[in-house]
């Protein structure tokens, strides 16, 4: 059957876990180790455990929250200042958002995917703001 880390390994390898959970299970996969063997009895941190039970909530779910389905889901949404057709003040070198934004990926990405690890929707937004980092709320 294989240890869980070599399951986390392919898995990884096989898209079904970004590399930031892949890193994060494999972790929880050392604990179990170290404390199975006797050679750790401290329990991890709160924020650790807080993040593995919403891993499992999102795992369990028919449509797990990846990298790529975050950023799809933004760029369905919202659009760069260029793409809204916004007006540009040329003296002040901005944007007239006029309500439309300006909207930045992480936080748009934060309130939409609470169940997330923090470190995918960073590497997501990342990815969308290659493009710029404001962007304008699709009407």
């Amino acid at each position: 059957a294989g240890s869980p880390r070599a399951l986390i390994r392919n898995l990884n390898i096989n898209g079904l876990l970004s590399d930031n959970q892949a890193a994060e299970l494999d972790g929880f996969a050392k604990l179990r180790h170290e404390v199975a063997h006797g050679l750790r009895s401290d329990p991890p941190e709160p924020d650790r455990l807080d993040w593995l039970a919403r891993f499992a909530l999102a795992a369990a779910d028919e449509d797990p929250v990846t990298v790529e389905g975050m950023v799809e889901w933004f760029r369905e949404r919202y659009e760069t200042p260029e793409d809204a057709a916004l007006s540009y003040d040329q003296e002040d070198r901005k944007y007239l958002w006029l309500g439309s934004g300006p909207h930045d990926a992480g936080g748009a990405l934060q309130a939409e995917f609470d169940l997330a690890l923090e470190a995918d929707i960073v590497e997501a937004a990342k990815i969308i703001e290659r493009d710029g980092y404001d962007r304008a709320r699709q009407e």
